[in-house]
């Protein structure tokens, strides 16, 4: 059994390094307003831990249609759970975090001391240090080139100074972009007009650098499907293929949602644009790199990829970042494979918003207008929120199927 628990933005407390880390308080926001995420990829004896101001008539008017959802027990600021009337588990318990952080392991240290439960810990490497930065995507790419010819798209370089910046730049004809090493979903991303490299993206970049110690800078290519290939490790064994998943980005390649469609149909929408020979190449290769690179690590991985065009012909970007953590690939993969009715399809949605009840009174409008019908257990049409919406609520993770 597993005790969940959702910590976003898990790069910046790598990063940061310290076991006291605190997130800003947007990112404490998402981390209260959507701490059940996890109980959609949840294993069902398995436990989420949710704020203690969770609404838990929510989850019982979930569950009388999908009975197989993970138990969420509470917790206080002083990390005493509430089981709610349950009986605390005897059993040994594994602290599964949204991604693995010296933060999240005191979070759990915490838990277990201050409750005496039989909880077990995975421990910090030093290695995840680096794994967990997008360094691991350059070494990946540059390893999927030297197996696979059909790949061309250039190497991300990492700059540690504005002059070396400049000099990228300045030999460049296209737009580029500009990344931090440690964030994620197009977090900490930012385009460059080679024609007009403004005084205010410049200082954006000295800022990246000054708190980062460098940035990485790559070619912008035009971008026509985003997907990712999702991956479970298990330290000492071989990384286990989980599935594809096809996302959707805005124009600031800032993460929108999941397309929900079995992975012969989301295979079937990548095969349209890069022959599936290559794609099967290029996963297994990607394995071996895991297998070897992630040999001591436990937990999901989601390897980013996109296609794109160019001089109308399609190509394979097949190592945008490697995300060492859980991610939204991973809860659509398995809303589909559990939780959604055969044969249908939708989309997986996470958005904000900063005005006070606009998301809580779509909420209302698309409970009325498009209600959530079951069978057997399996949403088969309408809106469903996978997390409480509240009046003031300013993150919303929910479904809708057609």
């Amino acid at each position: 059994m597993n005790l969940h628990y959702f910590n976003p933005g898990h790069e910046a407390a790598v990063f940061n390094g310290s076991p006291f880390y605190f997130a800003p308080k947007n990112v404490q926001l998402l981390q209260s307003e959507l701490a059940f995420l996890p109980a959609w990829y949840a294993q069902d004896d398995d436990f989420v831990l949710v704020n203690s101001n969770f609404n838990f008539s929510f989850f019982e008017n979930i569950e009388t249609n999908l009975s197989t959802l993970p138990q969420p027990f509470s917790f206080d600021k002083n990390y005493i759970l509430d089981f709610k009337n349950k009986k605390i588990p005897s059993g040994e318990l594994n602290a599964t975090s949204w991604g693995i952080s010296p933060a999240s392991i005191h979070f759990f240290e915490k838990i277990r001391e201050v409750n005496a439960i039989n909880l077990h810990i995975e421990q910090w490497k030093n290695e995840f240090w680096e794994l967990c930065s997008r360094r691991a995507a350059q070494e990946c790419l540059i390893y999927l080139k030297q197996k696979i010819p059909q790949i061309v798209v250039a190497v991300p370089q990492f700059e540690n100074s504005m002059q070396a910046i400049e000099n990228v730049i300045n030999n460049a004809s296209e737009m580029m972009i500009a990344k931090n090493p440690f964030s994620s979903s197009g977090r900490g991303i930012l385009r460059i007009d080679t024609k007009n490299f403004s005084c205010s993206t410049q200082q954006i970049i000295r800022g990246w650098i000054r708190r980062q110690g460098c940035i990485s800078i790559e070619k912008m290519y035009d971008n026509i499907l985003d997907f990712a290939m999702e991956f479970r490790c298990v330290s000492g064994e071989n990384a286990e293929f989980i599935g594809y998943s096809l996302f959707e980005t805005n124009n600031k390649c800032i993460y929108t949602g999941n397309i929900l469609d079995s992975q012969k149909n989301i295979k079937t929408q990548i095969g349209k644009f890069i022959d599936i020979e290559l794609i099967e190449k290029v996963k297994s290769e990607i394995g071996v790199f895991l297998n070897e690179k992630y040999k001591n690590y436990s937990g999901f991985l989601g390897v980013d990829m996109l296609i794109y065009i160019s001089e109308n012909q399609y190509f394979i970007y097949p190592c945008v970042e490697i995300n060492m953590r859980a991610n939204m690939g991973i809860v659509a993969i398995n809303f589909v494979e559990k939780y959604l009715c055969t044969n249908k399809s939708g989309r997986f949605t996470v958005s904000f918003s900063n005005n006070e009840g606009e998301i809580y009174g779509s909420h209302c409008r698309m409970t009325k207008q498009i209600p959530a019908h079951f069978a057997d257990g399996k949403l088969c049409e309408g809106y469903l929120p996978l997390c409480p919406v509240k009046e003031n609520s300013k993150f919303w993770a929910y479904i809708v199927v057609n």
